[in-house]
């Protein structure tokens, strides 16, 4: 990909960005509340905007594996629930 100027960089797990001094430097790494798991680390928003912490734009880890099982069977697959 470099050869063709591609751009491209490594693929970072959660440990890489950690430890990593510029995801340090930019405060791209937060704990946030999980309620299956407690406390997790998680990416923070890449982006800044005026008046509103980096905190503020990640509220949560997202929905719980197979929580929208029911809409995509019945509603995109239209198939009866499972």
């Amino acid at each position: 990909l470099e050869a063709a100027e591609v751009p491209c960089s490594r693929l970072f797990d959660m440990k890489d960005c950690v430890e990593d001094p510029h995801f340090q430097a930019r405060n791209l790494v937060m704990e946030v509340a999980d309620p299956l798991l407690g406390r997790v680390l998680h990416p923070a928003a890449p982006f800044r905007f005026d008046g509103v912490s980096p905190r503020d734009m990640v509220r949560w880890t997202g929905p719980a594996a197979g929580a929208h099982n029911d809409h995509v069977f019945t509603t995109l697959l239209q198939e009866a629930t499972p």
